[in-house]
């Protein structure tokens, strides 16, 4: 069976999103439809607003299917969100 799993990306964050995992909440199409479009494909566009704004959604956003990591890795390593991503990205496809 092929995976739900994508990875979205823009310079600054990957966002990966877990379609098992998904609540249907309707919390990131509805807040911020020009990122999370469920009509459109690819339904995430990470052009569509400012980083700061699509990790709001990311951090409120219920369950455990969108989560992110930082490009740059020393990011990484000071951020203290429960919403990092810390798997292996190889697999997580």
């Amino acid at each position: 069976m092929k995976s739900r799993n994508r990875i979205y990306t823009n310079n600054e964050i990957v966002v990966f999103w877990r379609g098992g995992d998904c609540m249907h909440s309707t919390l990131c199409f509805s807040e911020l439809r020009e990122v999370f479009d469920p009509i459109k494909r690819p339904w995430v566009n990470l052009q569509g607003a400012p980083t700061k704004k699509i990790l709001d959604i990311i951090e409120r956003c219920p369950s455990t299917a969108l989560t992110f990591r930082w490009v740059d890795e020393a990011r990484n390593e000071s951020e203290t969100s429960h919403k990092l991503f810390k798997g292996n990205i190889e697999t997580f496809l």
